[in-house]
């Protein structure tokens, strides 16, 4: 791991970090923010609509980035996509109106959603082909599995120290939130000099895209496709896991951070693991094997009744997931040359975006209809994943991302 970060270029190295920060703020929000609106006497369809919101505003962000990137340079787009996220973070913290809260989530969706769009091609230009699955699954572990080993755990113990210092358990969960907001506006330091440090983010030269688009889009449409499926699946289940454990296991924030972060070592793992995965198999065959490998895995999150059995499932969800994410992305922009990365980034942004938002919506009217229970939408989610296999495998191309 040393000498993976040591052979990195200076500003990939300095994006890890700004990721690190940002992962620990958004996995408090994570933790906290659903629960906290749960607790606030908000609707389940209200609770999916706060969600949704972020993912909606990655349509704003998405259109954006298609005029921004040819543009504007990759450093200050992260930059800008930094501060969106803290100032959305921050509203949300000080409110508890759900038109506040729905203002503040898709300001704060805007900045993640265009972090996502900008970095990706962002450290695809400094890395070249041949790393790039070594340094997404590097910026997965600083971006998420780390992150979601420290963010709930600090979550769930600025809770727990606030209610024991006889804060309301509100104001507790609330203080938590703006703890994570300050992580989140704290990564505005190592972002600050990317600009000087990285000579490959000059601003993306979309013209020829565009063209390629117009010409090809059946072709550009089979890369993106899976990516819609993949997400809703994500939409429909992964925002909501914090709050099927404390509505179904009656787990309190502290608990629910310590799920969360007993996750990281197999998150971990799967990071770790992806690499070498795609220099045995084809990059296609590994991105299939995990979504077929999730079905399952929320069938039995669905239907076990021990908390113990679905804390195991849910570790294994983060895993797997961790294993199939990077190589994913290392297909879809390896797919393209080097100077149509960020353009393509901007389109995948949108895809992303609606599928999200999409799910979200379905994930409020499925958890309405069924009084709260997380059963159906669990089957549903399990039943996208193997729909999200057979779409990869139809439609990716086959080629392998081998590390070097």
């Amino acid at each position: 791991m040393r000498d993976a970060l040591h052979t990195l270029h200076p500003a990939a190295r300095r994006w890890l970090i700004a990721a690190a920060l940002l992962g620990v703020g958004q996995q408090m929000f994570v933790v906290l923010r659903n629960p906290l609106l749960d607790a606030l006497g908000f609707s389940s369809r209200t609770i999916t609509h706060v969600q949704g919101a972020g993912g909606a505003a990655g349509l704003l962000a998405g259109a954006l980035g298609l005029a921004a990137l040819s543009r504007v340079r990759a450093p200050r787009l992260l930059a800008l996509g930094v501060a969106a996220n803290a100032a959305g973070f921050a509203m949300q913290s000080a409110s508890t109106d759900p038109r506040a809260m729905i203002v503040g989530a898709a300001l704060a969706g805007l900045g993640i959603q265009a972090l996502t769009m900008t970095a990706a091609p962002f450290l695809a230009s400094l890395a070249g082909p041949r790393s790039a699955v070594r340094l997404f699954g590097l910026q997965a572990i600083a971006a998420q599995t780390l992150p979601s080993a420290l963010g709930p755990l600090l979550a769930g113990a600025i809770a727990s120290t606030g209610r024991g210092a006889r804060l309301d358990p509100l104001d507790a969960s609330r203080l938590g939130l703006v703890v994570g907001a300050l992580f989140v506006a704290s990564a505005l330091v190592p972002t600050w000099r990317l600009g000087a440090l990285s000579a490959g983010a000059a601003p993306a030269d979309t013209s020829r895209l565009d063209a390629r688009l117009s010409a090809g889009r059946a072709r550009v449409a089979r890369v993106l496709a899976p990516d819609a499926v993949v997400w809703f699946a994500g939409g429909l289940g992964v925002p909501f896991l914090q709050l099927f454990f404390a509505r179904t296991y009656a787990m309190n924030p502290r608990d629910v951070g310590l799920v969360y972060a007993a996750t990281a070592v197999l998150g971990t793992a799967g990071n770790l693991a992806s690499p070498a995965v795609s220099s045995r198999v084809s990059a296609r065959s590994a991105v299939v094997a995990a979504q077929l490998a999730l079905a399952p895995i929320f069938v039995t999150l669905a239907l076990v009744h021990d908390a113990r059995v679905a804390v195991a499932a849910f570790a294994l969800r983060h895993a797997v997931s961790n294993v199939g994410n990077p190589v994913h992305t290392a297909i879809v922009h390896t797919s393209v040359a080097p100077h149509e990365g960020a353009p393509l980034a901007a389109w995948r942004m949108l895809v992303q975006s609606v599928a999200w938002a999409a799910a979200n919506f379905v994930a409020g009217e499925i958890l309405t209809a069924s009084r709260g229970g997380f059963a159906p939408l669990l089957l549903v989610v399990a039943a996208t994943h193997l729909a999200g296999a057979v779409a990869t495998w139809r439609m990716l191309p086959a080629h392998a991302t081998r590390e070097s």
